[in-house]
């Protein structure tokens, strides 16, 4: 029975342990959980979790065939080599159906909440199971040296994958509402990223010259879907912007907006967090050599949080 309950407890933790999403394994460690700090290090360390899996899985499954064997032979004294073969094909299912099958199945609906109650008694097991598992993981390391890959480089990606889960399930409980989830998955796909990827040329802005008055407006304003007008010199330098909403409910010429500058390699959810806080929409992108690259629009950073880019 105990080794029944090995095989069990092994074949299902490995199902649990890829199953389970790492972010819940940060949070209950942040607030002091022993559990998920011991399956958050393994999961840190996947080498060690899987040759501790396949170590005891392993020593599972011979002592149960071992002991599968010599039952087969107790029970068939005198009965003849058939009545052997028979007991064990009998009884092999029942290895697989509820030592293998049953548990993964049980793992994989439920793994957060059987994985850290099964952590104390899989974290006992990779140290006793230690000896052969660094054996192991050392050659594993040795392998990846000399073939020069390192699978820790896939971590990020990984990450993301669980934390686009994480919003799925978050969804489907009713938790999070669509937009909410489409916030947060482009906030991770694009704020981060440079400003410099979402700047455009001045030329991609309904311009006027300097002296335009506010009929010269209107006739760019109905020409363009943009809600602002940039102003510029006879240079081609841009000196200011105009809100397409101010010029049509004001009835003279509104007040010329200023233009703020931000560097290029600003991440884009900075940008967009320093336009919105000095109510700006409009910015200039400029190197780090101070050399203008483009513009960007508050409305163009904030469509792209809400998925409409």
């Amino acid at each position: 029975m105990l080794i029944f309950m090995a095989s069990f407890f092994f074949s299902g933790s490995e199902t649990g342990f890829y199953r389970v999403t790492r972010m819940r394994l940060v949070l209950d460690g942040m607030s002091g959980s022993w559990n998920a700090k011991g399956l958050l290090w393994l999961a840190n360390n996947p080498a060690v979790f899987v040759t501790t899996v396949l170590v005891g899985n392993n020593i599972a499954n011979y002592a149960f065939s071992n002991a599968l064997v010599r039952l087969s032979q107790s029970m068939a004294e005198g009965m003849g080599d058939l009545f052997d073969v028979a007991v064990s094909i009998f009884l092999s299912p029942l290895l697989f159906i509820y030592g293998e099958l049953l548990p993964k199945s049980l793992f994989y609906n439920a793994p957060y909440f059987l994985l850290r109650r099964a952590a104390p008694l899989f974290l006992f097991f990779a140290i006793l199971l230690s000896p052969i598992s660094l054996v192991l993981y050392f050659f594993s390391r040795a392998i990846q040296s000399a073939v020069g890959q390192e699978p820790l480089k896939v971590r990020p990606a990984l990450a993301r994958q669980e934390l686009h889960r994480v919003l799925e399930e978050g969804r489907e409980a009713g938790v999070l509402a669509k937009i909410q989830q489409d916030i947060s998955q482009n906030l991770l796909t694009y704020g981060g990223k440079p400003l410099r990827n979402f700047c455009m040329p001045i030329r991609g802005l309904p311009l006027v010259e300097e002296f335009s008055d506010r009929t010269d407006l209107l006739e760019t304003i109905r020409r363009s879907t943009h809600n602002i007008v940039g102003v510029r010199r006879n240079d081609g330098h841009l000196i200011g912007y105009y809100r397409v909403i101010d010029i049509l409910t004001a009835t003279q010429l509104p007040e010329l907006q200023p233009i703020p500058t931000l560097l290029a390699e600003q991440s884009h959810i900075s940008a967009l967090t320093q336009m919105q806080s000095q109510h700006t929409d409009l910015a200039r992108v400029v190197d780090q050599r101070g050399n203008q690259i483009g513009i960007v629009t508050f409305r163009r950073l904030a469509e792209l949080m809400l998925n409409r880019a």
